[in-house]
């Protein structure tokens, strides 16, 4: 079957999984590859003028784009755009292009300065760009935030005002919020599902501040360190997921919680501000029904969770960032005690399921795993479904189990339990993972 056979969706659809720089060579090498290769190039553009020839660049990618804009501007999904010290002609000239860009969904600001102070059309094209669903303002200073804060806030008539009600995700630094906590906001971004707020101290005002302006937020992800462990008062009463690298102490109902830190880590005072106790009181504040972390080399955590969290029913232990270094015996010796310290935590929990990522150097085998599986379920009287594996050797961080994720795992689901607690664990196919793990998961994700 050669390409001209194909359907111009079906070609579409295939571009859609090539890198979009991958895309240029591939607009010259057929005519039916022409038009869908040309969407996939323009479709995610960025633009980083740090040397004075990209001005000329910048200058001959706008009259590329304006020289068809019914057509080559409405191929643009994301925009990446490196403001600073960029020539005012070629920013009022990408105003021009951005306000053809009828189709833009995603704009990520990085490293400016006062782009939008000086050029006002780039302000203007922003404010009309009603198909934005995702900003995200990077580096930017609060000197040059000062004055777009009062523009986002101040009402319906002023720039950027058309982001709030279209916005689903937005990502802010603790720098940004000390501006925005002196703005008094007079609306909100009422459809931001996913709010990210990176590196940075955290206070206790700009709790408040968040949760008035984003009162839908149901994600929640940050790297910011709080001052001080006091409570964290907000508005929301219900999140789907937080993610934290950091103990914050929510007041609401969390479904899942993953907490991105080591405690081994902690327990060094030269690398972390905080103690195990801080984060102990955060799961204790949050009790999230399910809950990603990492396993300390003393596994307190372990200990903990299961003694404490009455409402966790999804346990996912990782070991990617253990520091095997501090190990008195080797890591097959660790992890074997580890799995049956876990059967014997668990006992007493109403876990229904636990998950496990093993080390990657742990000699595994089926019927090694299968047998700490039942060990698990046997001292469990609630687990239900059990799923280990052997990280890769260069994992790192809080990994989500997804579609991609879960084939990697062996799975062993309870199909009945007897009378005199005795159960039948059925090892699941890989064909059947994706038919029966997520809705299982998610039917024990169930808030209280």
């Amino acid at each position: 079957m050669s390409l001209q056979s194909l359907d111009f969706d079906v070609l579409e659809t295939i571009m859609s999984y090539v890198q979009s720089r991958d895309a240029l060579p591939l607009t010259t090498m057929c005519r039916a590859l022409h038009e869908p290769a040309t969407r996939r190039l323009l479709s995610d553009i960025s633009i980083h003028p740090n040397r004075q020839r990209d001005h000329y660049h910048g200058m001959l990618f706008c009259d590329h784009m304006l020289a068809n804009s019914a057509h080559r501007a409405r191929y643009m999904r994301t925009l990446t755009l490196w403001p600073a010290g960029m020539n005012p002609v070629v920013l009022n000239h990408l105003a021009e292009v951005i306000r053809h860009a009828t189709n833009l969904r995603a704009f990520h600001l990085d490293t400016t300065d006062d782009a939008f102070y000086f050029c006002p059309p780039l302000a203007d094209a922003f404010a009309d760009a009603s198909s934005l669903t995702t900003i995200e303002f990077n580096f930017v200073s609060p000197e040059w935030m000062q004055p777009t804060s009062r523009l986002i806030l101040d009402g319906a008539d002023t720039v950027l005002s058309n982001l709030v009600g279209c916005l689903t995700m937005v990502t802010l630094n603790p720098n940004i919020l000390d501006v925005l906590v002196d703005v008094e906001p007079r609306t909100v971004c009422p459809h931001a599902r996913e709010l990210v707020v990176g590196q940075g101290r955290f206070k206790s005002d700009h709790w408040e501040l968040i949760s008035r302006v984003f009162p839908s937020t149901r994600i929640f992800r940050t790297q910011a360190s709080p001052f001080g462990i006091g409570e964290a008062h907000t508005e929301w009463t219900t999140l789907d997921l937080v993610q934290t690298t950091n103990p914050i102490l929510l007041r609401c109902y969390v479904t899942r919680l993953e907490l991105d830190v080591n405690l081994d880590d902690v327990l060094v005072p030269e690398e972390s501000t905080y103690k195990p106790a801080d984060y102990f009181e955060t799961l204790r504040c949050v009790s999230p029904v399910a809950l990603t972390c990492f396993v300390d080399l003393n596994r307190q955590i372990v200990e903990w969770v299961t003694g404490h969290l009455i409402h966790l029913r999804v346990l996912h232990l990782m070991t990617c960032d253990l520091r095997w270094w501090h190990l008195r015996t080797d890591v097959a010796a660790w992890t074997d005690d580890t799995l049956r310290h876990l059967a014997s935590t668990v006992a007493s929990s109403k876990l229904r399921a636990v998950i496990i990522e093993l080390p990657h150097n742990f000699p595994a085998t089926r019927a090694l795993l299968r047998s700490h599986a039942e060990n698990i379920v046997a001292r469990a009287g609630t687990v239900e479904l059990v799923g280990i594996r052997c990280h890769a050797a260069m994992d790192r961080g809080i990994s989500r189990i997804d579609k991609y994720t879960m084939t990697r795992y062996n799975w062993y689901r309870v199909e009945r339990r007897e009378n005199d607690g005795s159960s039948q664990l059925n090892t699941l196919a890989q064909d059947d993972v994706l038919r029966i793990v997520p809705g299982l998961l998610q039917s024990f994700e169930v808030a209280p």
